[in-house]
């Protein structure tokens, strides 16, 4: 079951996808705003004061895209696609990050951004692939 809680009126919830929730771990401040996490391909961690635009994916699922037919939706790696948000770090709405990943502590997701990799702490990021737009 999603866990659900309320926040100045808000419905809030985490949905996860995918994995066991156990490989999620939010920091008690985060509050995500109905934000996909798929752990089917690894881990999630949140740490504190992580805040979340609406509609955010996070996804460490992983299909080969060699295989063929039904094998590339029905395998995926079962490890090694971890994603770490770093402390204060604010994704946009509709951003996407897709592990491996890790985000630097209080960096900028812009709006739409996709993430495929690591970026550093204090920056400002946007595009597809996101990339450094500027130092903050």
């Amino acid at each position: 079951m999603v866990e659900v809680s309320i926040h100045r009126h808000l419905l809030l919830e985490p949905h996860i996808f995918g994995g066991d929730k156990t490989r999620v771990r939010l920091h008690p401040s985060v509050k995500p705003m109905n934000t996909l996490f798929n752990v089917s391909s690894g881990t999630i961690t949140v740490e504190k004061d992580v805040t979340f635009g609406h509609n955010v994916c996070v996804l460490t699922g992983w299909h080969d895209p060699a295989q063929r037919g039904l094998a590339r939706s029905q395998e995926w790696a079962k490890e090694g696609h971890d994603i770490v948000i770093r402390e204060g770090v604010w994704l946009a709405s509709n951003v996407t990050v897709i592990g491996p990943a890790e985000i630097g502590a209080h960096a900028v997701i812009a709006a739409g951004a996709v993430v495929t990799g690591n970026l550093p702490a204090r920056v400002m990021a946007g595009g597809v692939p996101a990339k450094v737009i500027k130092e903050i």
